[in-house]
């Protein structure tokens, strides 16, 4: 194992995370937002859509089920206005199950973020096969703060295996690029380049971390989970002590789909923790008087989690630190 591996899959990514994390909270940063009458952290879904067909994401099973969508313009203005009302979320994730580049008015989200929120970093986790040199010139000019690239492969067939398109190149190429216009800005955007562990060789993973050290600001090797059983074969056994703790996430963080409905989390993919709807509700109402948000969390501190068909299967929970006593958003 080279002996980079290590400490690139324990990066400090964002002050107030876990190292290696952009999902948890740091104890502290959740204590701190723990109590509050909003959630310190969204994650907003653009679009449900998406141009790849990746072997371990269950979009393709939400598109068969839902159909796909664009997040209506009208319901994100009214979000950041509300939000512009609380105290500063610490991070605003626009993706969620689809590809978020694949919404025409991206940049004039995170323009409006941005704009309006401007002590929330604004952060977006794409594929970036749609990275073009005109999309990322807007985004920078939005002020995008920090983009995670899920690249997962450092080989073509890797990549072709993985993804099911020949785009390594592509990617390659896209990313590159922004980084040079990301220089010639001078803008504050962070890039990171991912790839997942248990897909690929640790050989391929020091390949990885060769090719792009030097290039993206941040390498990162991330974990692999089957989000809550969707996708076959991936071991979510509940190895060491057997204690599980409830999900810290319940306590700090909502998750917008595109079509307006809002979930626990993002691995909520098939809708079956839906606890408010933008439509009829704001974040704020959904926060602090959302039944089922109230009995999801208290089901958890009940150690009924089980009884959650989202939860059952779920280890995601396992890359957060335990609540401590008393912690509570209610």
């Amino acid at each position: 194992m080279r002996p980079e591996y290590l400490p690139l899959s324990r990066l400090d990514m964002h002050p107030a995370y876990c190292p290696g994390s952009l999902t948890f909270l740091r104890p502290d940063a959740a204590r701190a937002a723990g109590g509050r009458e909003w959630p310190a952290v969204l994650n907003v879904e653009p679009t449900n859509a998406c141009n790849l067909r990746c072997r371990v994401c269950p979009r393709q099973l939400y598109a068969e089920r839902w159909g796909t969508t664009l997040l209506d313009m009208a319901v994100y203005r009214r979000l950041v206005t509300e939000a512009a009302g609380q105290r500063p979320l610490i991070m605003l994730n626009l993706h969620k199950d689809g590809e978020p580049l694949l919404h025409p008015g991206l940049p004039q989200f995170v323009n409006l973020a941005k704009k309006h929120l401007p002590a929330t970093t604004v952060h977006l986790n794409t594929n970036g096969v749609l990275l073009t040199g005109e999309l990322g010139r807007m985004l920078l000019a939005a002020g995008l703060d920090d983009m995670t690239v899920s690249i997962d492969a450092a080989r073509a067939d890797t990549y072709r295996r993985l993804k099911g398109e020949d785009l390594l190149a592509v990617v390659e190429k896209n990313v590159e690029r922004f980084v040079v216009e990301r220089d010639r800005q001078a803008a504050g955007c962070t890039v990171r380049v991912k790839i997942t562990d248990r897909l690929v060789s640790e050989e391929e993973i020091g390949w990885f971390v060769d090719r792009w050290q030097g290039v993206a600001d941040q390498v990162q090797i991330g974990g692999l989970h089957s989000w809550a059983g969707a996708i076959e074969g991936i071991d979510e056994s509940y190895a060491g002590d057997g204690q599980r703790y409830p999900c810290p996430l319940l306590y700090y963080a909502l998750a917008v789909n595109a079509d307006g409905t809002v979930s626990t989390c993002n691995v909520d993919w098939n809708r079956e923790n839906v606890v408010g709807d933008l439509a009829v509700q704001t974040i704020g109402q959904i926060w602090q008087k959302s039944l089922f948000l109230a009995e999801i969390r208290r089901r958890h501190e009940q150690g009924r989690w089980r009884e959650l068909s989202v939860c059952q299967r779920c280890n995601f929970w396992r890359g957060g630190p335990a609540p401590e006593p008393g912690d509570s958003a209610r």
